[in-house]
């Protein structure tokens, strides 16, 4: 049986949490948008008129910074990834205390 207190407390996080959860996603959704701009100014740097755009693309993505890059994607990818799930985990485990509560009040 899920207590009351622990829904409460599920609730309290989702509200508390709530800024700290979008700047996790809003990072997130930054770092995705800027990897294809730092892809294509990398590739710039490669281009000596000899180089093909295949081989530009290959230089930029092995390039440090935008490995560097990568990991932080990686990074906020996880933060916001946990943050979702927790939230997930919380809301499923408020709608199985409304059930329980509920067949709780129509038992004789």
């Amino acid at each position: 049986m899920i207590k009351e207190k622990r829904v409460e407390d599920d609730l309290e996080w989702m509200e508390s949490s709530a800024q700290s959860r979008a700047q996790a996603r809003a990072d997130r959704l930054a770092l995705e948008s800027f990897t294809a701009s730092l892809e294509a100014l990398l590739m710039k740097e490669f281009a000596d008129g000899k180089a093909s755009g295949i081989d530009q693309k290959r230089e930029a993505r092995a390039h440090k910074s935008f490995l560097k890059h990568l990991e932080g994607l990686k990074q906020a990818v996880f933060v916001d990834e946990n943050y979702r799930y927790l939230a997930e985990a919380k809301v499923h485990r408020i709608a199985v205390f409304q059930t329980q509560s509920a067949n709780r009040r129509h038992l004789p």
